[in-house]
């Protein structure tokens, strides 16, 4: 699991949302890229806020013995399922696509944070 955050310009609101089945929508394309599928069922604020203002964060979280939190802080912009580049990006993904994919969401990366032994904070 991991998780998405966005935001808009103006006002207080805050979208974050957790991704299931990473295997399936998330793909680390290169170091400093990466991409995932978006469908329905879930809202479409990521969407519209890349729209807005390009910003987008990535969570990723380990709770394990050793606890870890990754994050990845992106640009990115948003690819929807009716234009023609949405098939070469899902093929660049090795194909992940997910049941009602409505997006493809490509970031790129510029700053990385990451966060160990969380038990070390209590």
């Amino acid at each position: 699991m991991f998780f998405v955050a966005s935001a808009p310009l103006c006002g207080r609101h805050i979208n974050l949302y957790p991704k299931s089945l990473p295997e399936a929508s998330f793909a680390a394309l290169c170091p400093n890229q990466a991409a995932f599928v978006d469908s329905i069922g879930s809202g479409c604020e990521s969407i519209c806020y890349l729209g807005e203002n390009v910003r987008e964060k990535l969570i990723f979280c380990s709770f394990e013995k050793n606890s870890r939190i990754l994050r990845r802080f992106c640009t990115g912009f948003v690819v929807e399922g009716h234009e023609p580049d949405f098939d070469h990006w899902q093929k660049k993904m090795g194909n992940k696509s997910l049941v009602g994919a409505r997006a493809t969401i490509m970031l790129d990366i510029f700053k990385s944070k990451y966060l160990a032994d969380l038990k070390s904070l209590n």
